[in-house]
């Protein structure tokens, strides 16, 4: 960084006044920081982030200053040495006011294949970080789980079980006309055994049958994971515990099994029977069914769940949730996105999918699109619905779906826009704007994306770095030549 990025930087965390989920302050007020080991694990897993030693937050954000910057610097080197993998920042010095010095250790964000990256002396259990909001936590079991399959390549969807799991447990004339369908459509399977078609179409692996083809083919799948289902669960509230149903917490509960295809029309028709759906008179005078929700974005969200979740043995007694509240419905399931992929990406990028043999069977049995049209679809649905987009939320190894019943009121988009153009006078990072209008750090990018984007794209707002829109030093502006 340069010292100009570095004393600007400073200077609008001192007026602002705040961290935020890639900037970490230390004081070093009595000493120098010592223990920063959790912010270069949670930046290196995450986004990565910029540690600024010299701030004191806890004292009105004062520029106290770092007191001995060459030993802070050796501090710095070696505990991103005793990281694993080794941790390689860059490091600024910023003499922000006549012998008072500022360090800033800007950390990169690893390479999925490289993650977790955590501190050595800990262990990779209790050593690996990851940030929330401003704070770094604990990564899971799960999510530690998820980036070891990941390095060792290993899919969970043709993992194999004892000689208990055999043809028996498989519905033959079901996986026999998929076998039929797969060979008309590849010709050159006729000239191979049958066994080695199985082994190709992810059913079979060295003669047993595999999770992909219990899943789709079999009698009774949970019998290998009796919670590997979809929980559906009506709630009487916004919340699971209010006060408004402490003595009636669900007024529907329904566990999904069977097979893919099997839970999926279960969890669909507990959708329908507790959501409701009114009769209007259109603009032509016409009746026509009104949906509280649209089912076809309710249906993407479910198959998308079902499809991509995490199968590995870790993870697979963790149901999916399908749970309706009063103003929302949201759907979660094991498994974050995987790769150097953030949300913003969905519907955008072609991301890596984690079972692709469940994936194809079930484009076959059910006739899904697998052509990563899923996310534009939900939000397609709801926007002809004059509904809000669709949230999508991936951490802690999880991956959630909320849908919201709220109709777009024009005018509260007209007062919001208009509000984000006067307080975008002044340069404001994503997170500052989402904060100003009672968004949290982790609903930050849900509300950019609805809000302030469209702003962007119109050209009523601006980026202050055009040519990189993802940098972490990125601010928005209402004016264009700030």
């Amino acid at each position: 960084m340069e010292q100009e990025q570095l004393f600007q930087l400073i200077t609008q965390i001192k007026e602002n006044k705040y961290e935020s989920t890639q900037i970490e302050l230390k004081s070093s007020k009595e000493g120098n920081s010592k223990q920063f080991y959790d912010t270069l694990s949670s930046f290196s897993n995450t986004s990565g982030g910029i540690i600024i030693f010299g701030i004191d937050e806890k004292n009105g954000f004062d520029i106290c200053g770092v007191k001995d910057v060459q030993a802070q610097q050796g501090i710095i080197q070696e505990l991103c040495k005793a990281m694993e993998p080794v941790v390689r920042p860059t490091i600024s010095i910023c003499e922000y006011i006549k012998g008072i010095f500022v360090i800033a250790c800007e950390v990169n964000e690893m390479d999925y294949i490289d993650k977790p990256c955590y501190y050595r002396p800990l262990g990779i259990e209790k050593g690996s970080f990851i940030r929330t909001g401003n704070g770094d936590e604990h990564m899971t079991e799960m999510e530690i789980q998820q980036f070891i399959n990941y390095k060792r390549k290993i899919k969970s969807e043709l993992d194999t079980f004892p000689e208990t799991i055999n043809e028996s447990r498989i519905n033959q004339i079901q996986l026999s006309d998929y076998i039929a369908k797969e060979s008309e459509q590849k010709a050159n399977f006729s000239m191979l055994p049958l066994n080695i078609v199985k082994e190709m179409l992810g059913l079979e692996k060295g003669g047993n049958i595999t999770l992909a083809s219990l899943l789709n083919f079999g009698i009774y799948p949970q019998e290998v994971a009796p919670m590997m289902s979809v929980n559906c669960v009506k709630v009487n509230g916004n919340e699971y515990i209010s006060e408004n149903n402490i003595n009636e917490r669900f007024t529907a509960n329904v566990s999904c099994a069977g097979t893919i295809k099997e839970m999926f029309y279960q969890a669909m028709n507990f959708v329908k029977n507790n959501t409701q759906t009114k009769v209007v008179i259109n603009k032509d005078g016409y009746r026509q069914d009104e949906e509280e929700y649209p089912l076809i974005a309710i249906r993407e969200a479910l198959l998308n769940a079902l499809i991509h979740r995490d199968y590995s043995e870790i993870n697979r007694n963790i149901p999916i949730s399908l749970t309706i509240f009063n103003n929302r419905i949201e759907i979660v399931n094991p498994g974050s996105i995987l790769g150097n992929y953030r949300v913003e990406d969905l519907g955008v990028k072609y991301l890596p999918i984690r079972n692709p043999f469940i994936a194809r069977i079930v484009e076959v049995l059910m006739g899904t699109e697998n052509r990563h049209s899923g996310i534009m679809t939900i939000n397609m649905a709801l926007k002809n619905n004059k509904q809000l987009p669709a949230l999508f939320e991936s951490s802690k190894g999880f991956f959630k779906v909320t849908i919201y019943k709220e109709r777009i009121d024009d005018e509260k988009v007209k007062a919001i826009c208009d509000e984000a153009l006067s307080y975008c006078r002044k340069p404001r990072s994503k997170e500052s704007i989402a904060e100003h209008f009672g968004y949290s750090s982790t609903r930050a990018s849900y509300f950019f994306t609805t809000y302030i984007k469209p702003l962007i794209v119109q050209g009523m707002l601006f980026y202050t770095i055009p040519e990189k829109p993802e940098s972490k030093y990125q601010k928005i502006v209402s004016i264009r030549d700030y």
